[in-house]
């Protein structure tokens, strides 16, 4: 077998035997690395000697992963010993069947039951005719409160912690606590912030550990100087144990048409690089290098955390595909291709 069809094999099986669903590593000795009990067996005998060996399937796709199931040691030898009861399409039933429970098992364990979010005050501004909102609320809309709160905003070039006037970590049921976006005391009307975004951390009555994102969006005033700041409309909730992200980023020293970074992830490590031609087709300038490499980063790492297979990545203007937008949002289009596995 391949490693990849392998890593097939065991993830789809989550690790247990598709017919006594048995964990197939054993730690009952409190070895904390265990011991593997299970055994990768064949559907179709890898030979036409084997058991159910006498099939259609070419020899050389014997060893693939539609052609394996994952057993513990017990259930491997009983279906080579009674190949009368299992046959091959008992098998390839039980593992199909197998492998859904399993899936059905992980996305009720990743359902999330969200309980905040984020709203604006209502005629609340400041500052010009038209008024520059920077106050938001979040709030509990769930049962029970929320606890081990934390909310910060981020966008290109900013990064502040929020805090209420008391300073709480928690909301109680059908409250609000109302922020003031402020960086560094400045008002956020007082400047432009692209990739403006809220983020919030919480546990709720699941025990879940859960992470909150809501857009910001920035609009120039009648007079052009000034910004109000507003909720986008977008929000996200993500679980934060499924979350994977780089241990370290470091941006390289130029070379040739190209910038590249280098991240860490668990040990593995990969590059980023990309072509200026395509930075300066995404309009971004120079103090904004950090900001970009950072979202490539992170867009990476999701796809490549999935294939558990961590790589070079290069960029340059030929690598996307046409499209009618410019700037800020054909980079913002970038990343969504690459966090899809799409480039």
């Amino acid at each position: 077998m391949s490693d990849k069809d392998k890593k097939l094999l065991w993830g789809k099986a989550a690790g247990r035997c598709s017919i006594c669903k048995k964990i197939v590593i054993n730690t009952e000795d409190e070895d904390k690395e265990g011991v593997i009990v299970g055994v990768e067996s064949h559907i179709v005998g890898h030979s036409v000697d084997g058991p159910r060996g006498q099939h259609d399937m070419p020899l050389d796709e014997r060893h693939h992963y539609k052609n394996m199931i994952l057993l513990c040691s017990e259930h491997a030898k009983t279906i080579d010993e009674r190949t009368d009861i299992w046959t091959v399409e008992k098998l390839r039933q039980l593992k199909q069947s197998h492998e859904e429970e399993m899936l059905e098992l992980r996305s009720a364990s990743n359902k999330i039951n969200p309980k905040i979010k984020l709203i604006e005050p209502t005629g609340k501004s400041t500052g010009g005719p038209q008024g520059h909102f920077h106050k938001f609320s979040v709030r509990n809309f769930g049962k029970g409160e929320v606890i081990n709160l934390k909310c910060w905003i981020r966008g290109w070039g900013i990064s502040a912690k929020l805090s209420d006037p008391r300073n709480r970590s928690f909301i109680d049921e059908k409250e609000t606590i109302e922020y003031d976006l402020r960086v560094d005391g400045t008002p956020l009307h007082n400047q432009e912030v692209p990739f403006l975004n809220l983020h919030a951390t919480y546990r709720n009555l699941d025990d879940q550990s859960i992470l909150y994102s809501a857009k910001l969006r920035q609009d120039l005033t009648q007079g052009g100087e000034l910004y109000d700041t507003k909720i986008a409309g977008e929000e996200k909730y993500q679980l934060l144990d499924g979350l994977i992200s780089f241990d370290r980023m470091e941006i390289l020293p130029s070379r040739g048409d190209y910038t590249e970074a280098m991240y860490s992830v668990g040990g593995q490590n990969f590059k980023v690089k990309v072509s200026r031609s395509l930075l300066a087709c995404w309009d971004i300038p120079d103090e904004n290098i950090w900001d970009c490499f950072y979202d490539l980063g992170l867009a990476n790492v999701q796809i490549m955390s999935k294939l558990n297979a961590y790589q070079d990545k290069e960029y340059s203007t030929m690598t996307f595909p046409k499209t009618e937008k410019v700037g800020l949002a054909r980079y913002q289009e970038a990343i969504e291709l690459i966090e899809t596995g799409q480039y």
